[in-house]
């Protein structure tokens, strides 16, 4: 199937505006997290972080294997869009679709909160992250701004 170029380059632009977002997101969840201490319950996280970009249950899918519940139950903060994964060796064309995928545990970069059976912090991993420039803190400010007054419209009109 043949993509004009016009929507292709509209699709990249869209992923790396989004990407530069995620990037900028994943640096203030690892700043926010420097905050969290062992005993820290987890609503107390929430309120810090925002729900988790994806949770994973104690056990897991070693669980199924093993028998037995082989890790605790963590919350994972980080980026959706893997911009590292846009170009990608041997293949004649960029990849339109470089998601972040967390089927069975977190990414190198994410942030990671293991809470115990009480649902209290055990330990926080924090990954050391580059600088991210400030142009990127920016479009997360008017996607997060964006996103504010779409979800204000739609609750407005009783959605």
């Amino acid at each position: 199937m043949f993509i004009p170029d016009s929507i292709s380059a509209v699709w990249f632009a869209f992923l790396l505006i989004s990407g530069s977002a995620d990037l900028a997101q994943q640096q203030r969840y690892a700043d926010t997290a420097r905050n969290v201490t062992v005993g820290m319950t987890a609503s107390d996280v929430e309120s810090l972080l925002g729900p988790p970009t994806q949770l994973f249950e104690a056990g897991g899918i070693l669980s199924l294997v093993f028998i037995y519940d082989c890790q605790p139950k963590h919350y994972c903060y980080g980026a959706s869009v893997h911009l590292d994964n846009v170009i990608l060796p041997g293949l004649p064309f960029a990849n339109p679709f470089p998601i972040q995928v967390r089927s069975f545990g977190y990414a190198d970069t994410d942030v990671v909160i293991r809470l115990s059976a009480t649902n209290e912090v055990m330990a926080t991993t924090i990954p050391e992250l580059p600088d991210v420039p400030e142009a990127f803190h920016g479009i997360l400010d008017a996607r997060n701004f964006i996103s504010t007054l779409c979800s204000l419209a739609v609750s407005a009109n009783g959605g």
